[in-house]
């Protein structure tokens, strides 16, 4: 079950005030595909965390989940360049590949 963003963003934050770090969470964007969140901290670094990750925290609070959690944000991976640009433009950024499925094509 995926959560609202905006509630999963709202956790994360509340993670990362009491790990110290300076970092805000500027974005939240749930991909279904992947099953996974995608957080974005202050528009220059992302990490993926796995949808049953949230769904435990949510649900039960479990201090080991809530340490893997930490681990997976202090790792977090910094942004291209291209990416950053999209990632701190009005919230509209866009992971995914969009794949034209209309096409013809002949093997």
């Amino acid at each position: 079950m995926a959560y609202d963003e905006e509630k999963v963003r709202i956790l994360i934050q509340k993670i990362v005030d009491g790990m110290g770090l300076s970092r805000k969470v500027s974005h939240v964007f749930y991909r279904e595909d992947y099953q996974d969140y995608r957080i974005f901290l202050d528009g220059t670094h992302h990490c993926p965390i796995r949808e049953k990750l949230i769904n435990v925290i949510m649900e039960i609070d479990d201090e080991d989940v809530k340490r893997e959690i930490e681990f997976l944000l202090s790792h977090a991976m910094e942004l291209d360049e291209w990416e950053k640009e999209e990632a701190t433009e009005g919230g509209d950024y866009k992971s995914d590949l969009s794949v034209d499925n209309s096409a013809d094509y002949d093997f």
